[in-house]
């Protein structure tokens, strides 16, 4: 159950539903890092399928605050899902790294932070990036990634919108 204010993640935007669909296929071990949570509904999701513990980074205070009411609202404790606010990369995670990176932000925002996201990639893992709206923002993605020493090894499509699955090359 969510409720949704200002924050983004229904689970109705193409976006979020290629994510969803990609968890699901392969569910998320471990910790996950949610970079741009919105609402939490991906971690959530995370947390359903198996994953041990999500960290959500979002930098608006108000989807900060709707986050924190979803995970009250769903009875999940604060340390199974930290929320926390700020731009990503915090310099609280640095250092740290996650089995699962989800990244369902618009293609300048992915390319700027693909260094960052690439940094907290552990070996193995899957950084999940979304709201690619063309097949050139998907290309220019997967350059971002392969120059971080990144890999495409999936890829989905839904009305015009496109997710990457990335891995270490």
């Amino acid at each position: 159950m969510l409720t949704q204010g200002q924050a983004f993640g229904s689970g109705r935007h193409e976006s979020t539903l290629l994510m969803l669909r990609a968890l699901c296929a392969r569910p998320p071990a471990g910790t996950v890092l949610d970079v741009g949570a919105g609402s939490g509904i991906l971690g959530f999701a995370c947390l359903e399928l198996g994953a041990e513990r999500v960290v959500a980074v979002e930098q608006e205070t108000a989807a900060c605050a709707e986050l924190r009411a979803n995970r009250d609202l769903n009875s999940v404790e604060a340390v199974r899902l930290p929320v926390l606010a700020g731009r990503f990369p915090l310099r609280r995670l640095e250092g740290r790294r996650f089995a699962t990176v989800l990244a369902n932000l618009v293609t300048p925002v992915l390319v700027d932070l693909m260094p960052a996201l690439s940094r907290a990639l552990a070996p193995g893992g899957a950084l999940l990036c979304c709201g690619i709206h063309t097949r050139p923002e998907a290309l220019r993605v997967a350059r971002a990634a392969r120059s971080e020493g990144l890999a495409a090894r999936g890829e989905g499509e839904l009305r015009g919108w496109r997710l990457l699955r990335l891995t270490r090359a």
